[in-house]
């Protein structure tokens, strides 16, 4: 085992904690560089154009105009970046965090030249995409139902078996996007790790997760609200300040504007990486559990394929005995 990684065995929730914890610590700089690239572009347009249309929308007897378009052209042209990046990110992150889990120092540029490839690229943009959609196509559903049992209850005076469908249809569409999401939530260290196609890596996802539904849920929830927390008291200063001058009806401060905008990018780009460090240490604890994962094997791969793509990990096999070729004499 090399001397940087670290002790591979089954691990917890709390465990997986813990070395989120000691990676996030002992990477800082090289995981939050990465997440930069992304978040703080993405932060600093969005906060300022959604700031800056509250503030607009707040002041009284003000009518549209070109402040309002332009903060709505730099919404879109944010979100345009983000779908640019996100995969690239993603799968930069994922590898850097398994290269300093397999003892290895990785730099921003190695990591991200791992996933400039527009067929790894491709893979990991469409499997956030169907996360996206796994995500909105239930919630879309639900929030058809709900309009459609209101309508019905409205102009029928419908029963209570509309009320009863009101109810449970909404939370069974949740519901299932909450699974899928579970179940697709290895996708992309499949794809990274294992250099496999969105299909397998869908597969390997579904398979790999099971039995592990509560243990991924426990985590998500875990980590959602600690940075929920950190994001909430960092920004809560420039927050108030801001949201005090729209309340009294004024324009906040150009300088309050900036300042949060700022803020907002830095605490966002810090806190990226934690998600994506619980994902990857959660993968490689199932693959040990389900699999008897050898991480060192993985470890002497990598350093002989360093100037490569990441190749798929294959436990050794016994090899046929060598035998004599046909006519050699004894």
């Amino acid at each position: 085992m090399r001397s940087g990684a670290r002790r591979l065995r089954p691990m917890g929730v709390a465990d997986i904690l813990d070395e989120t914890v000691e990676l996030y610590k002992s990477s800082f700089i090289l995981l939050v560089g990465i997440a930069a690239v992304m978040y703080v572009p993405y932060s600093v347009f969005t906060q300022y154009a959604a700031t800056r249309l509250i503030s607009i929308a707040s002041l009284p007897n003000r009518a549209p105009g070109p402040e309002i378009y332009s903060s709505l052209a730099i919404t879109a042209i944010s979100y345009l970046y983000l779908f640019i990046t996100a995969p690239l990110v993603t799968g930069a992150l994922t590898y850097a965090i398994s290269e300093v889990y397999l003892g290895h120092k990785p730099t921003i540029l190695d990591s991200f030249r791992r996933v400039f490839s527009f067929s790894i690229f491709g893979q990991l943009l469409a499997a956030i995409g169907l996360k996206v959609i796994v995500f909105i196509i239930p919630l879309m559903f639900a929030v058809s139902v709900v309009f459609l049992s209101v309508m019905s209850f409205v102009t029928l005076q419908s029963s209570w078996p509309v009320i009863l469908g009101l109810v449970l249809i909404p939370l069974f569409s949740v519901a299932l996007s909450i699974f899928l999401l579970l179940r697709l939530a290895l996708i992309e260290p499949a794809i990274i790790v294992e250099t496999s196609g969105v299909g397998h890596a869908i597969s390997r996802s579904w398979k790999l997760m099971s039995g592990n539904l509560g243990k991924c849920l426990g985590l998500y929830f875990i980590t959602l609200i600690v940075v929920s927390f950190v994001s909430y008291f960092a920004t809560i200063p420039t927050q108030s300040a801001v949201a005090g001058a729209i309340i009294k009806g004024v324009a906040p401060s150009g300088v309050f504007i900036a300042l949060h905008t700022i803020i907002s990018a830095l605490v966002g780009a810090a806190l990226a990486p934690v998600t994506s460090i619980v994902i990857i240490l959660l993968y490689y604890d199932i693959r040990i559990r389900k699999e008897g994962f050898d991480l060192e094997l993985l470890a002497d791969e990598m350093s002989s394929t360093r100037d490569s793509y990441w190749m798929k990990p294959e436990l050794p096999q016994e090899q046929p005995p060598i035998s004599d070729p046909p006519g050699t004499d004894q």
